[in-house]
């Protein structure tokens, strides 16, 4: 199943449960979570904030959407609140886990991309270990497995 159908399943399985969008708010999330192998977790976690946005009533507003910032909003504050809850020492080892997640272009605009990097490269220490682990369980990271070895990889860039 490619991410793109994944998402659109993902969709019409919470039609199925019994929740409404506005118009045009399906394009949108599409849109907003891409096709790549995070897709369906930015999705998730976009339903889920849309759902406590609309207060329980069934109906996905674009409105509510927008108010909490949409996937990028919605990622920021769920990373920050992530951050905030951690150790000093897992907070201390953000830079070490980020440098093995991302990579800066040799070129001039210096653009940031993520990658995919080997789990226990990223975990070489309990600090990196409960870092990882914290943004992997709120959805912040992704994991997958790949010639044997799991490989870590930030959702969203």
């Amino acid at each position: 199943m490619t991410p793109r159908t994944r998402v659109a399943f993902s969709l019409w399985w919470a039609r199925v449960v019994g929740l409404e969008f506005e118009a045009g708010l399906v394009r949108q999330l599409l849109n907003d979570t891409g096709t790549d192998s995070g897709a369906l977790a930015l999705l998730a976690y976009a339903l889920d904030q849309l759902h406590q946005a609309s207060a329980g009533q069934g109906v996905l507003t674009r409105a509510a959407y927008r108010a909490f910032g949409g996937v990028r909003g919605a990622i920021g504050a769920q990373a920050q609140a992530t951050f905030d809850r951690l150790t000093a020492e897992a907070q201390a080892a953000l830079p070490r886990v980020f440098r093995e997640l991302v990579e800066v272009g040799g070129d001039e605009s210096g653009a940031a991309t993520r990658k995919r990097a080997p789990l226990e490269r990223v975990q070489s220490d309990a600090a990196s270990a409960q870092l990882t682990q914290e943004l992997v369980q709120t959805r912040l990271l992704v994991t997958s497995e790949g010639a044997g070895d799991e490989a870590l990889g930030l959702v969203k860039e």
